[in-house]
C-alpha cells in the first residue's frame, strides 16, 4: 500500500504511527512518501518510515493508494485539489476547509475516489453510549462543552501554533469544529443557529478564543460553549430529559444519570487509532464513508455561522 502524508506535524506525525503500525498487524506491505514544506528534522522513527521526501507536488510522479492531508487548515483546499488526480483515498484532518464558500466541483474529485474528513470524537465510548440512549431518552434541552487552556494544549511555544493564527486556521471555532460533528451526528441539523465569538482573553494570538453557539431545534434547544481560557480541560455533555438529566463526561468515559445517581464508567479507546482501521478498510472498499467532503463541508457553516 503506497501512502503519501501531506504535513508531518504532531497530528501527521500520530496518524502516520498508526498506519505504519495496524498495516504491521495486517501484514500489508506499504512505502511512505512525505510532501513536506519545510525541512524542520524529524524524529529517528518517523524519518526511518519515508522512501522519499517531496518539497514541490510537481516532483511526484506516482499514484498512491491512500494520503493524508495533516498540514495547516488554510491549505487543505489546495491540497486537496493538488493530490485528488494522484490517489484513491483520501484522509483529511479536520476542519476540512477553513474558509467558505468552497467549490467542491472545482476540486475535481474522482468519481471513484474516497474522500473522508476526521471525525474521531464520533468514536469516543461516551458519544456511542449517548447515541444509543437517545433511542430512550429524548432530551429537550442539551448543554455542550469543549475548554482547555492553550498553552498548555499546545506543546512548545502556544504562540508559534496554527491554533493562534487565524490566518493557518486557528481559532475554536475551527479547531473544535469536532464538537459540531458529533452534536450533527447525535442530533441531527438544527432548524437555527446563532453564535457569538471573539478574542476576548490575554492570550497573545490572533485567532478567537471563545465562541459560544444557541441551536434550535424542532423539540429542543441547545447550546454549545468552546473556548482556550479554561485552565482545567472540560469535553461534556448535558442532556435534560423528562425523567432523567445525563451528564457525559467525553475525557473521563463517564456517564452520570443525575436523578438516580447511577454511573456508567467505560475503559479508555484509542479514538484515532480505531479511526484509521476504519479508514484503510475505507480506502480499500470504497464503501460506508460516514463523513464525505459535502458533509463536512457542511458541518463547518454550521461551525462558522
Amino acid at each position: 500500500m503506497n501512502l503519501l502524508f501531506v504535513g508531518l506535524g504532531s497530528i501527521g506525525k500520530r496518524h502516520l504511527r498508526n498506519a505504519v503500525s495496524l498495516l504491521g498487524e495486517r501484514r500489508v506491505d506499504y512505502s511512505v512518501d512525505a510532501l513536506r514544506s519545510g525541512a524542520l528534522p524529524l524524529e529517528k522513527e518517523i524519518e526511518s518510515e519515508i522512501r522519499n521526501v517531496f518539497f514541490d507536488y510537481r516532483e511526484i510522479t506516482t499514484e498512491y493508494d491512500a494520503a493524508f492531508i495533516t498540514n495547516t487548515s488554510a491549505a487543505h483546499y489546495e491540497t486537496l485539489k493538488r493530490v485528488a488526480p494522484m490517489v484513491k483515498a483520501v484522509f483529511i484532518e479536520k476542519p476540512v476547509f477553513a474558509d467558505l464558500p468552497v467549490d467542491i466541483g472545482a476540486l475535481k474529485l474522482r468519481e471513484d475516489g474516497v474522500y473522508y474528513v476526521a471525525c474521531p470524537l464520533r468514536r469516543a465510548p461516551v458519544v456511542v453510549r449517548v447515541k444509543e440512549l437517545l433511542t430512550v431518552h429524548k432530551p429537550t434541552a442539551v448543554r455542550a462543552l469543549c475548554s482547555s487552556y492553550l498553552p498548555d494544549w499546545r506543546r512548545g511555544d502556544y504562540r508559534r501554533s496554527y491554533s493562534a493564527d487565524c490566518r493557518e486556521g486557528g481559532g475554536v471555532r475551527l479547531d473544535l469544529i469536532h464538537e459540531w460533528d458529533y452534536i450533527l451526528d447525535l442530533f441531527g441539523e438544527p432548524r437555527t443557529v446563532a453564535s457569538e465569538s471573539g478574542r476576548f482573553s490575554t492570550l497573545e494570538i490572533t485567532s478567537e478564543d471563545t465562541a459560544s453557539y444557541l441551536a434550535r431545534y424542532d423539540d429542543m434547544l441547545l447550546t454549545l460553549h468552546l473556548d482556550y481560557t479554561g485552565r482545567s480541560p472540560r469535553r461534556e455533555l448535558e442532556l435534560f430529559c423528562a425523567g432523567e438529566t445525563i451528564a457525559a463526561d467525553i475525557l473521563k468515559n463517564e456517564l452520570r444519570y443525575l436523578r438516580s445517581g447511577e454511573k456508567e464508567q467505560f475503559a479508555p479507546v484509542d479514538i484515532h487509532l480505531s479511526e484509521m482501521r476504519y479508514f484503510l478498510d475505507l480506502a480499500v472498499s470504497g464503501k460506508g464513508n460516514i463523513n464525505p467532503v459535502e458533509q463536512a463541508v457542511r458541518t463547518l457553516e454550521i461551525a462558522l455561522g
